[in-house]
């Protein structure tokens, strides 16, 4: 708890620590592009649109880190929604390809949703903290990102029993 309290005071290092983990999730997916497609089941066109759009969040994360000096909410909405896009984009090739992603491929896409899931909030939380009422709706930040959290878990849940149906 003490270090989820250390990362919300420190809104630019959580804009960092948002940019390091875009470009982790390109690098990841332009290497399982170009060598493991096969075992994520996913068209490398998709796996090539998925890479850009984190490597563009990660410019985005950077640009902000290094030459924005002061209004940190700012970036960290900017932020918020850039992911929150990702992950809608992530849930599309979920239900979109589900009848050739592999069992492979939904494990890595559920994680990766777990894992921006885990950021959003953190990223919300900082802004909740900073600025209580730059935001309506993040008032009840804890009972948004908690509801939002079960539905992206069920969600995926159910899309990984359709794999594993599917390859039975």
């Amino acid at each position: 708890m003490l270090f989820i309290r250390k990362l919300t005071e420190n809104q630019r290092q959580l804009v960092l620590i948002d940019s390091i983990g875009a470009l982790v999730s390109a690098l990841l997916l332009l290497t399982i592009a170009t060598f493991f497609q096969s075992k994520i089941g996913l068209p490398l066109e998709v796996l090539f649109a998925l890479s850009t759009g984190a490597i563009g969040i990660f410019f985005l994360g950077l640009i902000l880190f290094l030459f924005l000096a002061s209004s940190w909410k700012v970036a960290l909405t900017i932020l918020i929604s850039l992911n929150a896009s990702y992950q809608l984009a992530i849930l599309y090739c979920l239900f979109s390809y589900s009848h050739v992603i592999t069992t492979f491929g939904y494990l890595y896409l559920t994680i990766d949703l777990f894992l921006l899931s885990g950021l959003v909030y953190l990223e919300l939380k900082a802004l909740k903290t900073r600025s209580p009422r730059l935001l309506i709706w993040a008032q009840n930040i804890p009972d948004f990102i908690h509801f939002l959290f079960i539905l992206l878990l069920r969600i995926a849940c159910i899309s990984f029993k359709i794999c594993l149906l599917s390859h039975a």
